[in-house]
């Protein structure tokens, strides 16, 4: 994705400049477009290719299948994971010559809260200490590379 998100910039420009032109806070939406729609469509072929071949297909309709919230909850979770690559694109503009660490900073945060998340929740209890203390070790390291990336932005020559 970070591929992706990074090889748009002409496809921003044409957004800039094709009428009706989209503001520059807006102009990595079609980026986003293709990204996702790329992604989805890999991923959809093969939740496809796996029900087939493993029988699958009708646990989606099976009569004690709660149909409705797990449509709800999905979309959902959707919801939320798009919305930070929204923020991601939209913010980028502003981070100017800084914006190459954005995708760095975005998985840093995902990958740090969502284990904190999992902390909170007990999703680690019954873990081994060794297992909690290899968490721990890699969780000071993101945050360590955040405050080195956020320092380097400071000596930006200028």
């Amino acid at each position: 994705m970070s591929f992706g998100l990074q090889g748009g910039p002409g496809i921003q420009k044409l957004a800039l400049t094709v009428a009706p032109a989209t503001s520059g806070i807006w102009a990595g939406m079609p980026d986003l477009v293709i990204v996702l729609l790329g992604g989805f469509l890999v991923n959809g072929s093969w939740c496809i290719f796996l029900n087939v071949r493993n029988k699958t297909g009708g646990d989606y309709v099976a009569g004690n299948a709660p149909v409705v919230a797990n449509l709800a909850l999905a979309g959902i979770a959707g919801a939320v994971w798009c919305s930070q690559f929204i923020a991601f694109k939209t913010g980028e503009p502003r981070m100017g010559g800084t914006s190459y660490i954005g995708w760095a900073v975005l998985m840093a945060s995902t990958i740090l809260f969502s284990q904190l998340l999992g902390v909170l929740l007990g999703e680690w209890r019954g873990a081994s200490k060794k297992t909690v203390r290899l968490l721990l070790t890699g969780l000071i390291l993101l945050l360590v590379s955040a405050g080195v990336a956020g320092y380097s932005g400071s000596m930006v020559l200028q």
